[in-house]
């Protein structure tokens, strides 16, 4: 009831007459997509850099210039990516390792094909990677908070997975951009439950800082998504998926939709605030809600049991100030969820370009019964020493351990280096 009376207040008296208006061409070549999507990763990788310490190395020149050549010629936008990181914990259970190492490779293109003019653009998108893990490690980075005593994971992404298509998806743009819809192998967190540095490539880390650790989040699967404007500041979101989703196995164009065709989904919708909304990363205000079936495993038991539950995710600019607020609540179900209620509190500051530090404040509550409620501290510090390479010291120190119960606290010390061309 509350959200439709929201809605009725938002919604302007003739909806369609402003769709009718001109095309707004900078709101449809952003479309709908969060600020850690293929699309809005490469935008940022593109831009200009001016940082403290500047490695004066120009050998990307050449390839930059035919990236921004290409683009304006046929509307096709391309990059690669390599990030690496090296995790240690401070403290481990019983005994398993206390460090990983891993790397991620990318590589994504978006392709505009048309309606460009009428804001009503055709574009494909899609993403490759490789996840591998160093060395002998016994696991990776991500999964490391299980051998040593964080409910969260401190490494969001940096796993173990072969190469393969991670997404591929057609979006489209309606009524001059006002609206769109997506179809394909996609990730649903790329739309929805946002805030400005939740891109664990680029920015925060652990889980409770860049995703709601209460959502059973599915890996990249067959899904639709449709989102529109209601009036000039607010946006709906939805989007329906496998609730399992790719299973990563060895199999490079693995879509991962068998339970999105056995009628088991993953549904989420969002309603976004946007004061400023032609610069919608820059303070946003959105609530978002979820439900994902259950479904079995390959042997016939529960492998992931229901999930549902809501959550808010906000950042409100100030100058080169970024405040930020998590929050969420659930039941707890499903396979990927290590919460059933969660509060992030945070800011970070912009030094100079694309130069970042930021801190959080976590409080999460385990799903299980008998383990202790944890809070974590997460701060971290993102400097270029070139156009296309940065380096980001990351310091996470976790009070009460939900896993580790002989420790009252305990650190995590990351290291993350970054190309991008």
């Amino acid at each position: 009831m509350a959200l439709g009376l929201l809605l009725a207040a938002a919604i302007p008296a003739s909806p369609l007459a402003a769709w009718q208006a001109e095309p707004d061409t900078a709101r449809a070549r952003r479309g709908f997509e969060g600020p850690a999507g293929t699309r809005a990763t490469m935008i940022a990788d593109s831009e200009d850099k001016d940082p403290f310490w500047r490695w004066p190395v120009n050998f990307f020149d050449p390839w930059q210039a035919k990236k921004r050549e290409v683009q304006e010629a046929i509307g096709l936008t391309y990059g690669l990516q390599y990030q690496t990181i090296y995790a240690r914990a401070s403290e481990t259970i019983g005994d398993n390792e206390k460090s990983s190492a891993s790397g991620i490779f990318v590589a994504s293109a978006s392709w505009d094909l048309f309606g460009a003019e009428t804001g009503n653009i055709g574009r494909l998108v899609t993403r490759i990677d490789s996840r591998h893990v160093y060395g002998d490690y016994a696991t990776s980075p991500l999964l490391l908070n299980f051998q040593t005593g964080s409910m969260a994971p401190t490494a969001s992404l940096f796993t173990d997975a072969p190469f393969r298509l991670m997404t591929l998806y057609w979006a489209q743009g309606l009524f001059g951009g006002r609206a769109g819809v997506i179809a394909g192998k996609i990730f649903p967190d790329d739309w929805l439950n946002h805030h400005q540095l939740m891109n664990p490539l680029t920015d925060f880390l652990g889980l409770g800082s860049v995703f709601a650790p209460v959502m059973s989040l599915p890996n990249p699967g067959i899904g639709v998504g449709a989102g529109t404007w209601i009036g000039s500041h607010m946006q709906l979101k939805v989007v329906i998926s496998d609730p399992k989703g790719d299973p990563y196995n060895d199999d490079f164009w693995e879509f991962g939709g068998e339970q999105f065709f056995d009628g088991k989904l993953y549904k989420s919708a969002e309603l976004l605030w946007l004061p400023e909304p032609d610069n919608p990363y820059g303070k946003r205000l959105s609530v978002t809600a979820w439900h994902a079936d259950e479904y079995e495993g390959p042997d016939g038991t529960i492998a992931s049991t229901v999930s549902q539950g809501v959550t808010l995710a906000s950042n409100w600019t100030i100058g080169r100030w970024v405040p930020l607020f998590l929050a969420g609540a659930s039941n707890g179900g499903g396979a990927n969820a290590v919460a059933d209620a969660f509060v992030t509190g945070g800011v970070g500051y912009r030094l100079r370009s694309q130069d970042v530090t930021g801190v959080t404040l976590s409080w999460l509550s385990p799903p299980a019964d008998g383990l202790r409620s944890q809070t974590t501290l997460e701060g971290y510090f993102r400097f270029y020493i070139s156009d296309a390479i940065a380096v980001t010291p990351n310091l996470q120190w976790v009070f009460n351990p939900s896993l580790n119960e002989d420790v009252g606290s305990m650190t995590y010390f990351q290291i993350r280096a970054r190309l991008a061309i």
